[in-house]
Parts: C-alpha cells; structure tokens; sequence
C-alpha cells in the first residue's frame, strides 16, 4: 500500500512549502502533528515548521495555528451559536479529516445543515457522481441540491414596496425589495430610492 506523500517536517496536508497550500500553512492551516506515510511519529516541531515558514517567505510571515477559530469562531460556527446561517456541514466517516468536522447536529432554528455520511470519503459528495458511489453519498448530493436550491428560490421571492415618483413617471406603481433593503421599480429601470419595510427573509 503506498503511503501518503507529507509536506516538509512530514506534515500532513502539504505542510509549509512555497505553493498556495504551502502558504496557507505557514499563516492559517498549520497542523500540528506529523507523520512518516499512514504512521504518527510525533515529532512536529513549531518553531521549527515556524523558521522554515520564515525562509521560505523572507520572514514576512509565521504560523498561527488559532488564525481560522479566531476569525470565524472555531466549534461555535459549527454549533450554529453565532447567528450565521445558511451553511451545510457534510462529513465522511472515511475522511481522515472528519474527526475536526463539524459532526454534531445543532438546531434547525439556525437554517444551518448537517449532513454525516458513514461511507463518504473527503468531500466526496462534492465530486461529480459515479456509479459506485455509496447510496448514502448520492443521497446527500440530493439533499445538498434540494436545500441549496430552496435557498436560491427564497432569495428570489419578490417582496413588494412603496415607489417615489421615480417609479411613477415610468409607469411603475409598485416595486420589489432588493436582498439589500432597497426598492426596485418592476421594470428594473432604477430604484425607488425608498427602503423597504420589510425585507428579504
């Protein structure tokens, strides 16, 4: 069986290294553990991943570990507590990655999915389909594509408002409310230069 080809110090996911998911290494993905092929050896080192990423890229830049938890919010945007929405969370059971996922489904409340596939493999249900695909992976292709488009139909409901004058002289009495609060004249020939009451849910 081949082993897996690790990035410099043997870190797996590519590692720091002078192409973009090198970069990204070196500033935001780091992952602190390594490996020679399919067996943990333990023997990362930070500071020295940390001085190859400066040699590398001329000392402009250094690992930070908590980069994407400090920006994004780490297990709390997973758990739907920072009032985003509209996300879908898939993981496989055959992802070495998956154990980082997101597996734990959180309230429907939040608009967010959470989809587990016992047999998908990495994003496997982003690639395009095959006839040996596991049911479960083809199933939540589906699922995928049915939430995605619900999304898309919500954000095209035309919730009508209030026109000025505008509107009027082109012979639009009414108009509809833009995701960005704002009225549109029906013939889309301007806005109304009114906000809307209500908005786009």
């Amino acid at each position: 069986m081949p082993t897996l080809v690790e990035g410099p110090g043997g870190v797996p996911g590519d590692g720091p290294g002078s192409d973009s998911w090198g970069y990204q290494s070196c500033t935001e993905t780091l992952h602190q553990f390594s490996s020679v092929g399919a067996i943990r050896n333990y023997s990362f080192s930070f500071k020295g991943q940390s001085n190859y990423c400066q040699k590398i890229f001329n000392h402009t830049v250094s690992p930070n570990p908590n980069a994407l938890t400090d920006r994004f919010g780490g297990y709390k945007l997973g758990d739907g507590k920072l009032n985003v929405s509209q996300l879908i969370w898939s993981n496989g059971g055959l992802d070495p990655w998956h154990g980082g996922g997101f597996l734990k489904p959180g309230s429907p409340n939040t608009g967010n999915h959470w989809i587990f596939m016992e047999r998908g493999a990495h994003h496997l249900d982003l690639r395009a389909p095959h006839p040996e695909d596991p049911p479960e992976v083809t199933a939540a292709r589906e699922k995928e594509e049915a939430i995605i488009l619900s999304w898309i139909e919500a954000a095209s409901l035309k919730v009508k408002c209030d026109v000025d004058d505008d509107c009027r002289q082109a012979g639009d009495n009414t108009g509809y409310c833009k995701s960005n609060g704002w009225c549109r004249c029906d013939s889309n020939r301007g806005f109304s230069g009114l906000l809307c009451q209500s908005r786009l849910p």
